[in-house]
């Protein structure tokens, strides 16, 4: 019983140092402005797995619950820094992707009711709450994903452009 608290312990451990670096290199590759996505959604898997203090980062509301497999995911730097969002995808309000986020990262289920087949709308509002803002964001279904959009605070001095509002057209069957 001892050796198998123990290599519990372990376990919980090392997904603790695998999700810390996964973390360290999702910031410096939104910082340079590198494609982020496997370390994006390696976060994502890691997350739920490591401890209840680490669920709400990444909550896992698709698992075993029938829902779509499509999936927003959402990267800032500086992180700690408040990121108030509001998403819509082809006019819907998505519930889990409004509010005001600090973590630095945000992961957001599609709803399979609206999602269509082919072209999608998907509309982003950001208010980053303070300046030299960076993200990436990314869609994925069950087998791939897409990077979506990206920016970067064009001027850090500058309090007005701080909001970002931007429409795409996403395939989620074609990422």
């Amino acid at each position: 019983m001892a050796a198998t608290h123990s290599a519990r312990k372990l376990e919980r451990a090392l997904r603790l140092l695998r999700l810390h670096d996964a973390q360290q290199e999702l910031d410096v590759a939104v910082s340079e402005g590198t494609p982020s996505g496997d370390l994006l959604f390696a976060v994502r898997d890691i997350a739920p797995l490591s401890t209840d203090a680490l669920r709400p980062l990444a909550s896992d509301p698709l698992e075993g619950s029938g829902q779509s497999q499509y999936e927003l995911a959402l990267a800032w730097i500086p992180v700690g820094v408040p990121v108030s969002t509001h998403l819509y995808l082809n006019g819907t309000a998505l519930p889990a992707g409004t509010g005001t986020f600090t973590s630095g990262r945000l992961f957001v289920p599609l709803p399979a009711n609206l999602i269509k087949t082919g072209d999608n709308k998907l509309l982003v509002a950001l208010r980053f709450w303070q300046g030299r803002w960076k993200y990436q964001l990314w869609a994925r279904n069950q087998q791939r994903r897409g990077q979506i959009d990206s920016g970067a605070d064009a001027d850090p001095s500058a309090t007005d452009d701080d909001i970002v509002v931007k429409e795409s057209t996403v395939n989620f069957e074609a990422l």
